[in-house]
C-alpha cells in the first residue's frame, strides 16, 4: 500500500511514530502495522551497467524534432552533469540512436558521390570529349546545391529518403542532359547550326518528352514508396 502525506516528515524513524488511528483509547502508531524503512519507491526492478548497479535515463524526442540535432545537445551537457554527481559516481551513455542514422547518412553519401564519380567517367569513355564530360559534371552539382538551398530555406532536414530521392535523381539529371548534348551535336553536325541555335531548336523538340519522362519517373517513384 502506498501511502502519500504533505509532511515535513523525511525519514523512516520519524514516520514510524505517526497516529494512525486510535482503539480503545490507545493510539496506534504506524510503525505497530508494519516495517517502516527507507528504501525507493520500486525495490522490484534494478539497472545494471558493467555488472554494476546503476539509475538509467532515458531521454526521448519530441515528435518533430531532429534525432541527431536532440544527441548533439544532450552529449554538450553531460560535462556539467558529471560534475554535478557525487564522488564516485560516473555518468555514461548506454544507448545512442543517433550512431545508426548517422551511419546510414553516411553510406548514403557516400554512394551519392560515387554515383556522380562513376557517371562522370562513363559519359566521358564514351564520349570522348571533354566539353561534352564538363557540362553534365557541371549539372550535378548545380543541381544539388540548389536543391538542397531549397531545403534548407524551406526548414527540411536530410534524411534517409530525401538521400536517396537526391541519389535517384542524380541519374535523372544526368540523363536529361546526356539525351539534349546528343541533340545538340546532332543539330550542329547534320544541320550546321551554331551551339546556341542547336541547344534552342533541341529545347523546342525536347522539352515535352522530357517533362512526361520526369512525371512518369517521379509516379513509379511514388509508386515504390
Amino acid at each position: 500500500m502506498a501511502i502519500q502525506a504533505t509532511t515535513d516528515l523525511s525519514n523512516a524513524d520519524q514516520f514510524r511514530s505517526v497516529i494512525v488511528t486510535t482503539r480503545n483509547g490507545r493510539p496506534v502508531r504506524l510503525g505497530e502495522l508494519g516495517t517502516v524503512m527507507d528504501s525507493v519507491e520500486n525495490n522490484q526492478t534494478a539497472s545494471w551497467y558493467n555488472e554494476t548497479r546503476a539509475i538509467i535515463l532515458g531521454v526521448y524526442r519530441q515528435p518533430e524534432a531532429n534525432t541527431v540535432d536532440v544527441v548533439n545537445h544532450v552529449r554538450t551537457l553531460l560535462p556539467d552533469f558529471d560534475s554535478q554527481l557525487p564522488r564516485g559516481s560516473t555518468l555514461n551513455v548506454l544507448n545512442d540512436r543517433s550512431v545508426s542514422i548517422r551511419d546510414a547518412v553516411h553510406d548514403v553519401e557516400l554512394t551519392l558521390g560515387l554515383t556522380i564519380v562513376l557517371v562522370i567517367l562513363v559519359i566521358y569513355l564514351f564520349l570522348r570529349r571533354v566539353s561534352a564530360t564538363v557540362i553534365p559534371a557541371l549539372a550535378v552539382p548545380i543541381s544539388l546545391i540548389a536543391t538542397l538551398g531549397g531545403m534548407y530555406l524551406l526548414g527540411f532536414s536530410i534524411d534517409n529518403i530525401s538521400l536517396l530521392g537526391l541519389t535517384l535523381s542524380v541519374g535523372l539529371v544526368v540523363d536529361d542532359a546526356i539525351v539534349m548534348l546528343e541533340n545538340i551535336y546532332r543539330h550542329m553536325e547534320e544541320e550546321g547550326l551554331g551551339a546556341f541555335e542547336a541547344a534552342l531548336r533541341d529545347r523546342e523538340k525536347s522539352a515535352s518528352p522530357s517533362c512526361r519522362s520526369r512525371s512518369r519517373s517521379s509516379r513509379s517513384s511514388f509508386r515504390c514508396f
